[in-house]
């Protein structure tokens, strides 16, 4: 995933995205993306005007888009290094390959 720079700030959230997803064989829906990770009102914003979270939402998108392979370990990780929020592999498990 992309930690800073990497994207053109004059280019739209939406446009960087859709451009990421052409080059992949077997890209994520797009749209459903954009829903998922709320970037549906900043799509037609250009990037150096975009919040830092919208940023960082926006380089995820771009990072999994393509459905990158996933690594993961056979046991969760210790509770002490969990974030708040969904349970480990339910957010990465709805991005698995499906068929």
């Amino acid at each position: 995933m992309l930690q800073s720079g990497g994207v053109y700030s004059g280019a739209r959230a939406d446009e960087m995205l859709r451009h990421m997803a052409k080059l992949h064989a077997h890209p994520l829906d797009v749209d459903a993306l954009i829903e998922r990770l709320g970037l549906g009102s900043c799509g037609r914003t250009s990037y150096r005007r975009l919040s830092g979270g919208q940023q960082q939402r926006l380089a995820l998108a771009m990072a999994v888009v393509g459905r990158p392979s996933w690594s993961s370990s056979t046991s969760p990780p210790p509770a002490s290094t969990r974030r708040r929020g969904a349970p480990p592999g339910t957010w990465s498990a709805s991005c698995a390959p499906t068929g």
